[in-house]
């Protein structure tokens, strides 16, 4: 016997509707009748059939993650630096678009601008955009007669159909985190690499501390000589980094000059990524929540996709991340 959804349903004592709705739009399933679907399913061997999905529903039933290489070097748009965040992305798609019937595809570009509407209608129903992009590129993508969704670092970007994290919180909780430890005079360290974003994290810790000093420099032996010297002077008392590589380079460059800043006051940085682990001990920072910037940002995707809503406006709060206890 052909085992398909029409059977499920009649195991159950569903609609044939109510199945299909299970698969591929689980939220308006009762949660106690979709695990019994499931159950089912499983038990019987029932996969459903997504190129049949597609067919009814005149789609590719693919959703594509697209990420626009970047010929520069600088730490954002580095794909090399920044597999810890390619990662976490990848890793919360699969574990999404797996129990979904979408199919799930990354394709790689050197420019937005060389994509026709047609070329990308033709190979999916809509778009995940990984990481960084410009106004004049997400405009050229809102421009597509498709469905979108700008992932990570689009605060800037809200005008257009967005997954972002809420920058000016998070500087904000690297400012209460130094605060809870009783430090009066500390210095925040940034540059202008990402001018909106390191923005809005200065803005948040100096929301907590209105006149801590700052540093910006994208020259990490600039900062270190100017951390040297305040700290000769009895200045400093703690160091917020806007982001984990400036905590990284600062802290090895003044181990050199025997200056164990980690052993002498509390540091935080922002990101928590990967870089951190070069560490001996791996200090505060603050998580951005990738995974769910991008497995929330394709659930809305799909939203959008079903017209279920029009506009896709989401904002993830960082969490403090402290250091391992000793």
């Amino acid at each position: 016997m052909k085992v398909d959804s029409y059977l499920i349903a009649k195991v159950v004592g569903v609609s044939q509707a109510t199945v299909s709705r299970a698969f591929s739009n689980p939220d308006k399933v009762a949660p106690a009748t979709r695990q019994k679907i499931m159950e089912a399913a499983a038990s019987m061997g029932y996969k459903p059939d997504r190129n049949a999905s597609a067919l009814r529903r005149k789609g590719t039933n693919t959703i594509l993650l697209l990420h626009i290489k970047r010929g520069g070097g600088d730490y954002w748009t580095n794909v090399k630096r920044n597999y810890w965040i390619f990662s976490e992305a990848l890793l919360s798609l699969t574990a999404f678009f797996e129990k979904q019937t979408w199919l799930f595809e990354i394709k790689q570009i050197n420019s937005v601008f060389t994509l026709s509407e047609a070329l990308i209608k033709e190979h999916c129903d809509g778009v995940i955009i990984f990481d960084y992009v410009t106004d004049e590129e997400s405009a050229h993508i809102a421009g597509w007669d498709i469905p979108y969704v700008i992932c990570h670092r689009s605060m800037q970007l809200e005008t257009y159909n967005h997954s972002a994290t809420d920058n000016r919180a998070g500087g904000r909780i690297q400012g209460e985190y130094l605060k809870d430890l009783c430090c009066r005079t500390p210095v925040y360290v940034m540059d202008e690499e990402d001018p909106f974003t390191h923005h809005l994290r200065r803005e948040g810790f100096h929301s907590v501390y209105p006149d801590a000093l700052v540093i910006n420099s994208a020259d990490p032996d600039i900062i270190k000589n100017e951390i040297m010297n305040l700290m000769d002077k009895g200045k400093i008392d703690s160091i917020a980094f806007v982001n984990d590589m400036h905590l990284v380079k600062t802290v090895t460059r003044l181990y050199r000059k025997s200056y164990f800043i980690q052993d002498l006051f509390p540091l935080i940085g922002y990101d928590n990524s990967t870089e951190l682990l070069v560490l001996d001990r791996k200090p505060a920072t603050i998580d951005i929540g990738i995974g769910g910037i991008y497995r929330d940002g394709a659930a809305e995707l799909l939203k959008l996709i079903r017209g279920e809503t029009d506009f896709i406006s989401l904002v993830h709060q960082p969490e403090l991340v402290p250091p391992p206890e000793a």
